[in-house]
């Protein structure tokens, strides 16, 4: 978990995001363990040098699709 927070260190936007998932969507803190890893992929593909809140809600947003609900 500690690589995790230094390949995607969470900013006050990313942590607002976080903090939501998890209140309004139940989201577990393995979830998002996970949303962050998709975020850093999604950056990569995009040649981002580091991950911004755009990239976890595009992240969250596939996870909650998985999960049968979307972000309203």
């Amino acid at each position: 978990q500690r690589q995790l927070r230094e390949l995607v260190p969470v900013d006050a936007a990313m942590l607002a995001l976080i903090e939501r998932g998890m209140t309004e969507f139940g989201l577990s803190t393995r979830s998002i363990n996970r949303i962050l890893k998709v975020s850093r992929t999604i950056a990569d593909l995009e040649g981002a040098q580091r991950v911004e809140s755009r990239h976890v809600e595009e992240a969250m947003g596939l996870r909650l699709l998985g999960r049968g609900g979307l972000p309203v």
